[in-house]
């Protein structure tokens, strides 16, 4: 299969769209406000629009990529257990507070 095309850079995902035969997914990218130094906001860079077997494809597609994401990350904390994450502070003291 050739690929075509220079590849789109997103920052997240916008409004999702499905109106029973193509999804729509709104591709979103950040940029500083010229107004307010610390405020970012959100542009539209694309948007992806695919008939539903090929949105089901996607859909397996990242939940094998999630699947093995985790598989390595199990794996590497077996390999090294010093690296372990650890819950952010805020996840932490919430749970030291019930």
């Amino acid at each position: 299969m050739s690929l075509e095309g220079a590849d789109v850079y997103i920052d997240g995902i916008g409004a999702i769209f499905f109106n029973g035969q193509v999804l729509k997914v709104d591709l979103v990218t950040l940029y500083p406000d010229p107004k307010e130094a610390n405020k970012m906001n959100p542009r539209l860079a694309g948007r992806l629009a695919m008939p539903i077997n090929a949105a089901v494809q996607l859909r397996d597609g990242l939940n094998r990529l999630v699947a093995d994401l985790q598989k390595a990350q199990e794996q590497n904390q077996k390999n090294n257990p010093a690296a372990q994450v650890s819950a952010p502070p805020e996840e932490t003291d919430k749970k030291s507070k019930k």
